[in-house]
């Protein structure tokens, strides 16, 4: 999809799992070329690796799920850290994540450690998006305009729709909710409260 919106674009894809990857190739056409690769490691290690090569990415698209959450040495301070650092001076990160559970105020304020003001949407299917931008996110009237103009090249896909837009929401900062860390990070322990 987003080879076929912007030619132009040079995309790096990360799967811990070799199963998904092989069966990306076989089931489903996935091939590499000079503009897509495809790295078979753990996401945070990748990250490390183009941080300490010096690359910048001008979108970081997080999508990393166990069974019911994101690895807990993804949701960190630290590892986001390090994700900003290969982000270029506009660069935007869009991180697929879950609603309605007890670690949502704690990834809140760890992703406004790192990014200042971020955006959200919540999804029919349980998800929410989590939006941000190194160089500070728009007024949502902007990104409402912008989705219209990527509508078209998107339209393939049935994403990036005005109403979808306009359901993303700013997330106020909540007093009283630490950060998680490398060395607080109890992402298992929060989600055994789940109802």
């Amino acid at each position: 999809a987003i080879q076929q919106a912007f030619p132009g674009a040079h995309v790096d894809v990360v799967e811990i799992d070799p199963a998904v990857a092989r069966s990306a190739v076989v089931h489903f056409g996935f091939a590499e070329n000079n503009k897509l690769s495809l790295s078979v490691q753990d996401g945070r290690v990748f990250v490390r690796k183009q941080r300490r090569k010096g690359m910048k990415y001008d979108v970081v698209l997080l999508d990393a799920f166990e069974q019911s959450n994101v690895p807990d040495h993804m949701t960190t301070k630290e590892f986001l850290q390090e994700l900003r650092d290969i982000l270029t001076n506009d660069g935007v990160i869009a991180a697929n994540s879950f609603q309605g559970t007890p670690l949502v105020p704690f990834e809140n304020a760890t992703y406004q450690a790192v990014f200042g003001t971020i955006h959200k949407l919540d999804t029919e299917h349980g998800n929410r998006i989590i939006f941000s931008r190194v160089g500070g996110m728009p007024p949502a009237i902007d990104l409402v305009d912008r989705a219209k103009a990527l509508s078209v090249r998107f339209s393939d896909f049935a994403i990036a729709s005005e109403s979808a837009v306009a359901a993303i929401g700013v997330v106020e900062q909540q007093k009283g909710v630490n950060p998680l860390t490398d060395q607080f990070s109890p992402g298992n322990l929060l989600l055994s409260l789940r109802p």
